[in-house]
């Protein structure tokens, strides 16, 4: 299926320029098109809904790490280092901090097919966790002091739609690479290998409501350095931020970022579960 520019609004559909540009009075033809100068819109690098059509941006993906629905405690240093996440003593070797482990359990989790059987092969995955330290998604409220350059390794791109592993529609990003709330669906999506029969899916987040970090509440552990410590340890007596996604309710609002502290031993139980936002790279 191809588009062409209605007559009456060709012009403004002549003069677009970039990923994601938009054409907003398009009508649908047959074959391929060209669109301006230079474009090509086609089915495979494109978003086609009713009246519109962006151009260059295909949504991502994010998924709920679970550990098979056993959950994950907040050590993300320790756990990603043993084994089965960390497979040779080179890649256990690697990890050098909290976060870095979080990404390599994104990683392990993405792989088990069974356990995740919408995610693509041969993806890379990031966690949704902040530290302050390596991993920081702003510095001010909502990032409005200075936009996206508070950002530093973050997970989310700007501008750029995302789903969940229910295949529904989170929302499109800011500029500054952040959701704003509600969103149209929850972060997680829920799949009975993640969540099994629990009333809640928690997610490690160490974010306040406006995606700034609580770096008390990062499970700091008795290693090298404070930079390296955090998330590395699963002490019981510790809390460790979260955002919490209510099983059935659907919940919408900021509290997927921070809705409490959970302690930062927890895994699981009858009642709820531990576990990490996962979100694709590319």
């Amino acid at each position: 299926m191809g588009l062409t520019p209605n007559p009456a609004t060709a012009a403004s559909c002549g003069s677009l320029s970039g990923a994601g540009a938009t054409c907003t009075s398009v009508i649908n033809t047959t074959g391929s098109t060209t669109i301006g100068s230079g474009y090509k819109l086609t089915a495979t690098n494109s978003i086609i809904s009713p009246q519109v059509a962006t151009f260059g941006v295909l949504p991502l993906l994010t998924f709920y790490a679970a550990n098979h629905g056993t959950g994950w405690n907040a050590d993300m240093y320790g756990q990603a280092r043993t084994t089965p996440v960390s497979l040779t003593e080179s890649q256990a070797s690697a990890i050098t901090n909290g976060i870095q482990g979080a990404d390599a359990i994104c990683m392990y989790e993405a792989a088990q097919s069974d356990w995740h059987p919408n995610i693509q092969p041969g993806k890379k995955w990031k966690a949704m966790l902040v530290d302050g330290v390596y991993r920081i998604a702003c510095t001010s409220a909502n990032c409005t002091t200075s936009g996206i350059s508070e950002n530093r390794d973050w997970v989310f791109r700007p501008n750029q739609q995302y789903r969940n592993e229910s295949q529904n529609l989170i929302g499109t990003t800011t500029e500054s690479a952040i959701f704003q709330f509600p969103t149209l669906s929850p972060l997680v999506g829920y799949n009975a290998s993640s969540a099994g029969n629990r009333y809640y899916t928690a997610s490690f987040t160490g974010l306040s409501l406006q995606w700034t970090p609580i770096e008390a509440q990062t499970c700091v552990g008795a290693t090298v350095s404070s930079a390296t410590s955090k998330y590395a340890n699963s002490d019981g007596s510790m809390p460790a931020r979260v955002g919490m996604q209510d099983r059935g309710q659907g919940e919408l609002s900021s509290v997927q970022l921070n809705q409490n502290s959970n302690n930062c031993g927890f895994q699981a139980d009858n009642g709820g579960i531990n576990g990490i936002l996962c979100v694709q790279q590319n």
